[in-house]
């Protein structure tokens, strides 16, 4: 309520809503599957098409929308070791190292 209470004495002025957004993202993980597809579905977008045109592979054996949602569970994954566990694994407290390579080909699927 207190944010309409904003937005209605804000008239014409958009700061409110930015602030609005970036205080309600701020906890929120945007890079799951889950995620990911509400955010497009939200947008008018097709999740199927993003995904084909992403992992499309001729002869390719995994379907495009299953890589999709493979990639950014994988992405996701890691970024909670990362961020929340200290590069470390859950079970054990090990440190997980992470390579050049992975982080590129994270960065290749994520430009795609």
């Amino acid at each position: 309520m207190e944010a309409i209470e904003t937005a209605l004495k804000s008239g014409e002025e958009s700061d409110w809503f930015l602030e609005y957004i970036n205080s309600y993202y701020q906890a929120i993980t945007m890079v799951s599957y889950e995620s990911v597809k509400d955010q497009l579905n939200l947008l008018g977008i097709n999740l199927a098409a993003i995904a084909d045109r992403a992992f499309y592979e001729k002869d390719g054996l995994e379907k495009t929308k299953g890589k999709l949602k493979r990639r950014l569970n994988e992405l996701f994954g890691r970024r909670n070791i990362i961020a929340h566990q200290a590069d470390r694994a859950h079970t054990d407290a090990q440190f997980i190292n992470i390579t050049k390579e992975v982080v590129q080909s994270f960065i290749d699927d994520v430009e795609k």
